[in-house]
């Protein structure tokens, strides 16, 4: 790839023998990685970042980045809301590969800062950056209508190997081998990406999304997802004390 410049999010630093090491979600050109040109720059993830890209004629890519104004404080000063930050991280990490085209993920990941970073309603808008992030990675929930009779009415169940919905007339008989279609997560799906949900209906879409995202990617790839599996336990103790 050619000298480009983009702005991005910064989803990872490393250090490396005696370089560092970024990972940007870039707006128009996807993941990229490279090497910090300047390693005394003070730059540290989560971040909304400009990124300016040299080549080397050996095809690394080296990066110049500064800073772009975007306050990501609020997310950082509270520890829910950072947790639920290293979570997308990981999920965007372990699910999508190095300049992959998912021009429709930044902005929808730009739209979920702001909603997290202003405290708004967050929960809907979190599960419907899930359902796009398995959609980029190949695998897309079909609740529109019954997969065996099409019919698009009393539709309960999901289907663990399709994740194709089905509905209540065909799965009862075998409804301990089907998940349970949480009644908001068609809306969020397909109508509302804003819908307001309860920490209750927030775990039950969390539960269908971690389980296709965790049958598909991380068990796949043996992917180590720290920060998701601690905010899967705090979430569940949420869930209790609102029971």
């Amino acid at each position: 790839m050619n000298n480009w410049s983009n702005e991005g999010i910064l989803l990872a630093k490393q250090n490396i023998a005696e370089s560092i090491v970024i990972t940007v979600l870039t707006k128009n050109l996807g993941i990229q990685k490279g090497f910090l040109a300047n390693k005394k720059t003070s730059i540290k993830p989560p971040a909304l970042i400009k990124v300016n890209n040299k080549t080397s004629r050996s095809g690394y890519n080296y990066f110049s980045c500064e800073y772009l104004h975007f306050n990501m404080f609020s997310i950082l000063a509270n520890e829910t809301k950072n947790l639920v930050f290293q979570c997308l991280i990981q999920t965007i990490l372990s699910s999508i590969y190095i300049a992959e085209e998912v021009n429709d993920l930044y902005p929808i990941c730009i739209n979920f800062i702001e909603l997290l970073s202003k405290g708004e309603n967050w929960y809907s808008y979190f599960i419907f950056l899930e359902l796009t992030i398995l959609e980029i990675a190949g695998f897309r929930l079909d609740l529109s209508k019954c997969a065996i009779s099409k019919s698009n009415s009393n539709l309960k169940y999901i289907s663990p190997k399709t994740g194709r919905a089905i509905s209540q007339d065909v799965g009862s008989e075998y409804h301990s081998k089907l998940l349970l279609i949480p009644p908001v997560l068609p809306i969020i799906y397909y109508t509302d990406n804003h819908y307001i949900i309860s920490v209750k209906e927030f775990i039950d879409c969390f539960s269908i999304t971690n389980f296709f995202l965790e049958k598909h990617i991380f068990y796949p790839k043996k992917y180590n997802c720290f920060f998701r599996n601690f905010f899967i336990k705090k979430f569940r103790q949420c869930k209790k004390e609102s029971s």
